[in-house]
């Protein structure tokens, strides 16, 4: 039995999602935020050709929609060298506070073999961790859930 994985409602009222994606973009970057490899840190391996199969389209419509996302949309970012996928607010819609899942999120990011993209993953899984420190000294709870939705 698969995982569960949730994505927020806002997704499908997003002005950037409504006014400048189209329907294969959408398609695609729900793929890739919904697919059995994602993990804590948001970045994780997968191919062109995977994508391709799990999707039903071809190669060279994936290369291009993901191409757009990343420099249209940057919403992604795609090593083609390692195989690696990077969702740029993943872990802003996915933050925990809670130590244990900062500790596995942690170990997700140590395993990223692009070192470009494990060092925007971790430029901004120290930024969430800084955002949740100055909203729990401003007596603020911080829940992603709470946040709206921005890819």
């Amino acid at each position: 039995m698969g995982r569960i994985s949730s994505i927020n409602t806002g997704f499908w009222t997003s002005p950037q999602v409504v006014d400048n994606f189209t329907p294969e973009e959408r398609y695609v970057y729900l793929y890739c935020l919904t697919n059995p490899r994602t993990n804590l840190c948001g970045c994780y391996e997968v191919s062109i050709k995977t994508i391709a199969f799990e999707t039903g389209m071809e190669r060279y419509e994936v290369r291009d929609i993901l191409d757009r996302l990343q420099h249209r949309h940057g919403v992604i970012c795609y090593d083609a060298d390692t195989r690696e996928l990077f969702i740029i607010n993943w872990l802003r819609n996915h933050w925990n506070s809670s130590p244990r899942w900062q500790k596995n999120a942690l170990r997700s990011l140590r395993k990223v073999k692009s070192r470009w993209l494990r060092v925007l993953a971790r430029a901004q899984f120290l930024r969430m961790q800084e955002l949740c420190r100055a909203d729990k000294k401003q007596g603020l709870y911080s829940s992603p859930w709470r946040r709206p939705f921005k890819p």
